[in-house]
């Protein structure tokens, strides 16, 4: 049996690593000249960047042993230190739980609206109003909601909540107050505390097991796949069949892609209908250590261009040349929310917004940039998503097409989300138990 596998993300090597494991042969074509996908790491100049940030802070024996096997330098452990930057002010995420040093009138208000909201969550149909009835409005109306508007490019109303889980910290009405009278205060109140990293190689090197022993074609973008005659139709004019095919490319693209019989117009409306965001990832090598103290951060004021900046040289001494330092910040676009800078503006305008917040002293700070836009950032929730799926998904599985991975299935996967999901194609397509690949030995 031919088993073709689209992309080589995480997703589409945890497919081919279990087909592996169980003795089943698999091929993955890859549109880039790189395996990895948004899990790619890359050189320049000396410093190591990843595309986005990533941290694996799994729980999962499974996605820990093929990482620990994939990283042969080793790894380590990492306390998290997540940060705040709100009207000129630095905090401690999250910023509900350490309101103190803010205006005390507007952290009266916070309190006081938080206590009249009551944390009637439960009845909240959107994310705006599990917002308000988390935080009360006005912490909604200063802190996630403008987030939500910058990161995910809706407003927040027009999205769902099934996505939020442990993502977004409720706190007691004790720990409001507690934070906002004490500096600082412990409490498990992010979903990671610590997380691991590779010493050599940036994220991906997380990933060499799953590629290890992968038959993987690269600069194959696939261009038609014709569902009639089980044929992918590749950018540069050449074709290869197949008898079972696992997708992990973009749900929308993939619709767009199947020829060779009738496409419903409610499966391409559908499709159409379907929200992600984009990034503009820039990424900045420093002639210095910086002095902030946070690994990463969030920004929520809306005239500040990104939303979130990590420091990726402070994930191993490897990513960076002894001495000097690195910057990556992100800012997310959509079709709802486009760019308001060109992307050849970027470097200077985020350069002047890091000036202003004291993390850089000069523009002479920096010593390589580069400015890199992904089209497929986020799977944005909002409320057509789960109405599209619902006519997508099944025509796809009429066409004996496996689906797999975040952009694949359209769904907020994390890491080891994607991998897992990967397993699990691996095992429906080859009629297999996903305990039974994965347990064996690698």
């Amino acid at each position: 049996m031919s088993i073709v596998i689209i992309g080589s993300g995480v997703a589409g090597l945890a497919a081919a690593h279990g087909l592996r494991q169980a003795g089943v042969s698999s091929t993955i074509y890859e549109a880039n000249s790189y395996w990895g996908g948004h899990a790619h790491s890359e050189q320049v100049d000396g410093f190591w960047f990843d595309e986005g940030p990533h941290l694996s802070f799994t729980t999962d024996e499974s996605v820990q042993k093929v990482f620990s096997q994939g990283v042969p330098n080793g790894a380590h452990e990492l306390m998290a230190r997540i940060g705040c930057y709100y009207d000129g002010q630095w905090m401690q995420y999250p910023p509900q739980v350490h309101l103190y040093g803010l205006n005390p009138t507007f952290v009266a208000h916070c309190i006081s609206d938080y206590i009249d909201a009551g944390q009637r969550i439960s009845q909240a149909t959107n994310y705006a109003d599990w917002l308000i009835a988390a935080y009360g409005r006005t912490f909604a109306d200063s802190f996630p909601l403008p987030y939500t508007r910058k990161y995910w490019t809706i407003e927040a109303s027009r999205m769902s909540v099934d996505w939020i889980r442990e993502r977004m910290y409720v706190p007691t009405c004790q720990e409001v107050l507690l934070g906002a009278l004490t500096r600082s205060h412990d409490g498990d109140f992010h979903y990671l505390k610590s997380y691991r990293y590779p010493l050599v190689g940036g994220f991906q090197g997380f990933l060499n097991a799953l590629a290890e022993g992968a038959q993987i074609e690269f600069a194959k973008s696939v261009a038609k796949i014709d569902i009639k005659k089980r044929l992918l139709h590749f950018a540069d004019g050449s074709s290869r069949s197949y008898d079972t095919l696992i997708s992990t490319m973009p749900l929308d693209q993939l619709i767009r892609c199947i020829k060779g019989i009738t496409v419903p117009a409610a499966v391409t409306d559908a499709a159409s209908s379907l929200l992600c965001s984009s990034v503009a990832l820039i990424d900045l090598g420093i002639r210095r250590e910086l002095p902030n103290e946070f690994d990463w951060f969030y920004v929520y004021d809306e005239m500040v261009s990104f939303s979130r900046v990590s420091f990726p040289y402070r994930l191993a001494p490897s990513m960076a040349p002894n001495g000097r330092g690195s910057i990556q910040a992100e800012v997310y676009f959509s079709r709802e929310r486009p760019l308001d800078t060109p992307p050849e503006d970027l470097v200077g305008r985020v350069v002047n917004e890091l000036i202003k917040m004291e993390i850089l002293h000069e523009t002479s700070d920096v010593v390589t940039s580069r400015v890199r836009i992904v089209p497929y950032a986020n799977v944005v929730y909002d409320h057509d998503r789960p109405s599209a799926l619902a006519v997508i998904k099944p025509f796809v599985r009429e066409c004996g097409i496996q689906l797999a991975g975040r952009y694949g299935e359209w769904e907020y996967y994390w890491t080891d989300d994607a991998a897992r999901a990967g397993w699990r194609a691996g095992a429906a397509v080859a009629g297999l138990d996903v305990c039974d690949m994965i347990s064996a030995p690698i």
